[in-house]
């Protein structure tokens, strides 16, 4: 197996914690937060980061975006909320009551980047 590398938010945030959870089964894993992935690109460029890993995985959407838009290539993400999906994603929605207005910028620009999704939730 190659090297793969999983990109987390914070640690003492929930998708961090998760983050470490999953390290548990999958000991090779290397975990990056945003905070960290920012540090490396100080230094690195995107293409060593990129070239260094195999799989590159983030935590969610929001994560991806971040991850895309600095040039890293992701190849999974878990599809954590539909909250990314939306116009005006800072606005908090009941998952029942209001209406999903889709994000067409979203749609076009991140979501093709991303081979795979997963769910942790309906």
């Amino acid at each position: 197996m190659g090297r793969h590398l999983l990109i987390y938010d914070v640690e003492w945030w929930i998708i961090g914690k998760h983050a470490k959870l999953i390290q548990q089964y999958h000991p090779s894993l290397d975990l990056m937060s945003v905070g960290e992935l920012d540090r490396y690109l100080e230094r690195h460029s995107s293409v060593d980061l990129n070239q260094a890993y195999d799989r590159i995985v983030a935590m969610c959407l929001g994560i991806a975006a971040y991850c895309i838009f600095k040039h890293i290539r992701i190849d999974a993400s878990a599809a954590v909320s539909y909250y990314y999906f939306s116009q005006n994603y800072e606005t908090f929605r009941e998952w029942n009551r209001d209406e999903l207005i889709p994000d067409p910028e979203f749609l076009r620009l991140v979501i093709p980047r991303i081979g795979i999704f997963r769910a942790m939730n309906q």
